[in-house]
Order: C-alpha cells, then sequence, then structure tokens
C-alpha cells in the first residue's frame, strides 16, 4: 500500500530580495535561473524561484504553476514530493486525489470484490434503483458545475441520458414503486421543495412546497407515504429558524401530496430513512449525543413514528438499507459496510449484532445514498473515488516556462 498522500504544491519567484524559501518539501534546479520547490505556503501549489545558482540563493517572491500535488511521507520525516520538470518547459506532478476527477458508481459483491461500474467518472449523489432493478436515477454534476440535473442510466447495456435540464439544483431522486415517476428535491422556487418528473421523460410539476428545506428519502413499497428530511429554509425568519433548526423527518400521503405529518421529532438531527419492504418499519440515522447511530421506528397508519425505538448499530452507523425480504439490514461503519440480522416480521422488532462485510473507498460526502444494493443483496452499488482519481492521476503542464513569460 502506498504512503498516506497529503496535499502540498510547487512554484516559480523574481525580484530583488534573497530569501531562502520556507517549508520547503522538495526542490529541483529546472534552468540556469530557475529552481522548482514543493512547499505548502503556496495552498498545494508549486512554486518556482529565479536562482543564483553560484551563491545558492533564491530571489523575489514564489510565483505558483502548478497545484494540487501529492506528497508522502516516504520512510523518514521529510515529505516526497511527486513532479518532475524537464529544461524544455514539461512539468509532470502527481495530483493529489482530492483534486483528481471524479467518482465511480462501483458494483461490489458481498466479499467486497469489484464487478464493474456505471455512467463512467463523474460527480454523482443520491443514487436509486427502479423497482424492476433495471434502470439507475442518480443526481449528477456538469464539470465545474455547482448544480447537479438528474440522470437515468439502463442498467443493461449502461448507456445514460439526461432527465432534467434546470439551472437550478436536482437531487435525491426516489422511484414510484410503479416505475412510472421519480419524485426529487430541487430549489427551482428558492426553497428546497419536492417535485416530480416522468420517469421516461417530461416536466417536472412540484408536488411539495413550504418554507421548509426538504430533501427526498425514499417512498413506501406500498405507495402510501413519501418520507423526507427537512429544516427551516434559507432565508426565513429567526424565530421560525429557531423552531425548526435541526431536521426531522416527515411524511405525506402520495394521493394527497399537501397533507404533512411529522413522522419523528427529537433533539436531534435525523435522515437517511429508509422504509423496510413491508412498510411497516423505518430505519434512519440519528446525530445522538455519542454520535450518528442506526435506529428502527414502527410507523402508523397515520404516518406517526412508534413510541419505542430500537437501536442497530453500536459503535456509530449511518445510511441504512434494508434487504428485500426485510430480514438483513446494512450500514456504514465509517468506511465499512455492515450487515445485521433482523426480524421484523411480528409487531416487534428485534436486531442481532452486526458483522463487517467489506470496506471500500467510499465518497465521504454525507449525501443520500452513498450505496445501494439488490433486493437479494448479493450486489452492492457504491459511489467510491475512482481508481484513476485515487491511484494514478497525472497533471501535466506542456510549457511553464511561457506562462511565466519568460
Amino acid at each position: 500500500m502506498s504512503p498516506k498522500a497529503t496535499s502540498r504544491g510547487v512554484g516559480v519567484a523574481s525580484g530583488k530580495n534573497p530569501r531562502t524559501p520556507q517549508k520547503a518539501l522538495r526542490l529541483r534546479f529546472c534552468s540556469a535561473r530557475h529552481r522548482l520547490q514543493c512547499t505548502s505556503e503556496v495552498g498545494c501549489g508549486c512554486p518556482t524561484w529565479k536562482s543564483d545558482v553560484q551563491r545558492l540563493v533564491v530571489a523575489g517572491e514564489p510565483i505558483a504553476v502548478a497545484r494540487g500535488l501529492a506528497s508522502y511521507a516516504g520512510d523518514s520525516s521529510t515529505p516526497l514530493s511527486a513532479f518532475s520538470a524537464s529544461d524544455n518547459g514539461l512539468l509532470v506532478w502527481k495530483m493529489q486525489a482530492g483534486d483528481a476527477p471524479g467518482k465511480e458508481m462501483t458494483w461490489f459483491d458481498r466479499s467486497g470484490r469489484r464487478l464493474g461500474t456505471v455512467g463512467g467518472q463523474g460527480e454523482y449523489s443520491g443514487p436509486a434503483l427502479s423497482p424492476d432493478e433495471t434502470r439507475l436515477a442518480v443526481a449528477r454534476s456538469d464539470q465545474g458545475a455547482e448544480t447537479r440535473d438528474l440522470w437515468v442510466f439502463n442498467l443493461a447495456n449502461g448507456t445514460g441520458s439526461r432527465l432534467t435540464s434546470d439551472p437550478a439544483d436536482d437531487f435525491n431522486p426516489a422511484w414510484s414503486p410503479d416505475g412510472k415517476w421519480i419524485i426529487f428535491t430541487s430549489n427551482r422556487a428558492g426553497a428546497r421543495d419536492i417535485y416530480r418528473v416522468p420517469a421516461n421523460g417530461g416536466i417536472a410539476e412540484g408536488i411539495v412546497e413550504s418554507r421548509l428545506d426538504k430533501h427526498v428519502e425514499d417512498i413506501s413499497p406500498d405507495g402510501r407515504f413519501l418520507i423526507f428530511n427537512a429544516r427551516a429554509a434559507t432565508g426565513a425568519s429567526s424565530v421560525y429558524r429557531a423552531q425548526i433548526a435541526r431536521h426531522d423527518l416527515y411524511v405525506c400521503p402520495i394521493n394527497d401530496w399537501g397533507r404533512l405529518t411529522r413522522f419523528l421529532s427529537t433533539p436531534f438531527r435525523k435522515h437517511q430513512a429508509q422504509f423496510s419492504p413491508d412498510s411497516r418499519w423505518v430505519a434512519y440515522c440519528s446525530e445522538e449525543a455519542d454520535g450518528p447511530e442506526i435506529f428502527v421506528r414502527g410507523i402508523g397508519a397515520d404516518g406517526v413514528a412508534s413510541a419505542r425505538k430500537w437501536q442497530v448499530s453500536r459503535n456509530g452507523g449511518s445510511q441504512p438499507r434494508w434487504r428485500g425480504d426485510g430480514q438483513e439490514l446494512f450500514y456504514l461503519e465509517g468506511n465499512t459496510l455492515m450487515s445485521v440480522a433482523v426480524d421484523s416480521r411480528d409487531a416487534t422488532f428485534s436486531a442481532g449484532s452486526a458483522s463487517p462485510l467489506f470496506s471500500a473507498d467510499i465518497d465521504k460526502e454525507e449525501r443520500r445514498n452513498r450505496y445501494l444494493l439488490t433486493r437479494d443483496a448479493r450486489r452492492f452499488l457504491v459511489i467510491a473515488r475512482s481508481q484513476v482519481a485515487a491511484d494514478s492521476t497525472i497533471g501535466v503542464q506542456l510549457d511553464w516556462l511561457g506562462a511565466l513569460g519568460q
């Protein structure tokens, strides 16, 4: 395994005041007049100084010519940078993982063996499998964009098509049980409201609008309820925001979008809610005093949570998901996927001890559905850092001396 990478930079300077650069991690004389040095001073850049080789001093302030370099601790206390340059102006460097492009939606089996990917590299979030598991809806942002659109991928042939193209941020897709609609969150009207769009393409329409910022979580398999987490929207009055400063869980009937019911209100943030396959239970993450943990509560015909709760995780947990028969529950403990045998067939719920399945380089952003699973729980789709981004992305500058006007 490679040593842990950290973020550094390399760069050039000119001027009259000689000085010795500080925090130098590695340097190279690249020509008679310039020296490249990896340093943390320029915020993950690569500065270069004009140099006086005879006196071994540099002149002037550094100019950053490349940023986002990886560096490694190696076998000593002095970090090693990852760049090289030639006298003809070619500069190459290994990019730090955070600056390398892309995530990948990667299939794994229960042992953690990679089975393939969906959609190539991209900025993905909140994927959702269609009820028949033939299609995948996901939010994706174009390179450099700050907002997302919804895409749908055909899992049989791997092709994808853009479902929405609004300038607003469209995310958190969820399929209706009949597979005809995709429900999602968007800030098209300011607050994060809930919309729906035909799964095969069409015009999106608002269905749940209020002063709350609402984030779609799941739709019950029996088609009764939509569940979402919500908090006061940005721009709401300070009094209103103080009343709803945390994320609470709400439900609304599919046949009556305007009738909202607060499923659960506690002093803690609650999110990542998922219905059990029989629609009688809701697993969710609650950020309790000791950190996030996974809990399960029943849901009544009125959409209100049961008073009793069952704790599933013990050492921290997030992102709960059910197996298709309701007899196994999964969650993330850090980057490790955990499995728990559960019994939800009777009026009470019970859970066994958790055991790890596998670990993966899962996307660290705390967004909904960082992984999915098929109904039989034999395959898991994980949003992970791409292997290219993590291991081998190389940055290239063809004429760094020319960029300095030299």
